[in-house]
C-alpha cells in the first residue's frame, strides 16, 4: 500500500507554514552554510552560466529565457538568455547581488527561503526521461575565499494524484571551502558531494535520470545522478514519483546572516521531514 506525506509542515506558531520544496532548498542551504567546517560565507555579486545539452532530455530551452519560466520564491538579479558565451549559444544567465540579498528583499521575503533565487518551467516526462543542463565552472569558484557561490537543477516529480511528490537536485558550490559538485537526496534531507573532479573554466553536464528500479522491493523507480553522462550516485527510493513535473535552476544569495529562531525552526523541518519520509520507507 502507497503512503504519501503532505508538502507542507504547518509548526506550532501561530500562522506559519513551511513550504515542503523551500525547506528542502533553503533550509538545507542554510543549515550546511552554518555548520560546514564552521565557515561563515562570503558574499559576492556573480553569475551562473547553464547551456542546454547535447544529448537529448527534456530541458526546456534557455533560448529567449525567461519566456516560459515562472518566479521560484524570488526572481534572481537576472535570468536571460544572454546569447554566446564560452562557445556555446543561447545561454543561460543566472545572475546574484546585494540588490536581492536579505535585507533588499520585501518585508515577508527576508528570510533564507528567499535566499535560493531563481525561475521554473513545467515539464513532461516520465520513468526513462533524462533531465540534464550543462554548467560553466569558472577557475574562481574552486575557492570560497573568492566567494561564496551555488547554483543547481532542482527537479519537482509527481504521481498520479500526488503532485509535488519529491525534489532530486543537482549542482554546484564551494561552501564547504572548495568547488565540488553534489546531488540532493530527497530521502535524507541531505546534499551529498560528489567526487568527481571539478574541471574549472570548462562545461560540465550534470543530469538526473527517472528509472526503473532494477530491484522494485519498495518502489518502482529510482534516481540516476550523472556528471558528463557518467553515474555518480543512484537513489533507489523516489517516494512513488512517476514523472516529472517541474524544473527549476537556481542559485543562492549569500547576502544574508539567517536569524537563529528561523535556522532552527528550518533544521526542525528537514529533520522531520526526513524521519517522515524513513518512516514511510519502513
Amino acid at each position: 500500500m502507497k503512503m504519501k506525506f503532505l508538502s507542507s509542515l504547518t509548526t506550532g506558531f501561530p500562522e506559519v507554514t513551511i513550504n515542503y520544496r523551500a525547506t528542502l532548498c533553503a533550509g538545507v542551504a542554510a543549515v550546511a552554510m552554518t555548520l560546514s567546517m564552521g565557515a561563515e560565507a562570503k558574499a559576492v555579486d556573480y553569475t551562473a552560466h547553464w547551456s542546454n545539452s547535447a544529448v537529448t532530455n527534456i530541458m526546456p530551452s534557455f533560448a529567449g529565457a525567461p519566456t516560459g519560466w515562472t518566479s521560484d520564491r524570488f526572481d534572481p538579479n537576472s535570468f536571460t538568455d544572454i546569447g554566446t558565451f564560452e562557445g556555446r549559444s543561447n545561454v543561460l544567465q543566472v545572475g546574484i547581488t546585494s540588490a536581492e540579498g536579505g535585507l533588499n528583499r520585501p518585508a515577508g521575503k527576508q528570510g533564507s527561503l528567499f535566499s535560493t533565487q531563481g525561475m521554473q518551467h513545467t515539464l513532461t516526462g516520465g520513468v526513462g526521461s533524462v533531465l540534464s543542463a550543462d554548467l560553466f565552472v569558472p577557475l574562481a569558484w574552486a575557492s570560497e575565499a573568492n566567494g561564496s557561490v551555488r547554483t543547481e537543477i532542482l527537479a519537482t516529480m509527481s504521481d498520479v494524484g500526488f503532485p509535488e511528490n519529491d525534489y532530486p537536485a543537482i549542482g554546484f558550490t564551494n561552501e564547504s571551502g572548495t568547488g565540488t559538485f553534489r546531488y540532493f537526496d530527497p530521502e535524507t534531507g541531505k546534499w551529498n558531494d560528489i567526487m568527481s573532479k571539478v574541471a574549472y573554466d570548462d562545461w560540465t553536464s550534470l543530469s538526473i535520470t527517472l528509472a526503473l528500479n532494477p530491484n522494485p522491493i519498495d518502489d518502482p523507480n529510482q534516481y540516476i545522478f550523472a556528471i558528463n553522462g557518467i553515474e555518480v550516485y543512484s537513489n533507489t527510493f523516489t517516494n512513488y514519483s512517476t514523472s516529472f513535473q517541474d524544473v527549476a535552476i537556481q542559485a543562492y544569495n549569500f547576502y544574508d546572516v539567517p536569524e537563529p529562531a528561523s535556522l532552527l525552526l528550518l533544521t526542525a523541518g528537514v529533520a522531520g521531514l526526513a524521519r517522515i519520509r524513513a518512516s514511510k520507507k519502513a
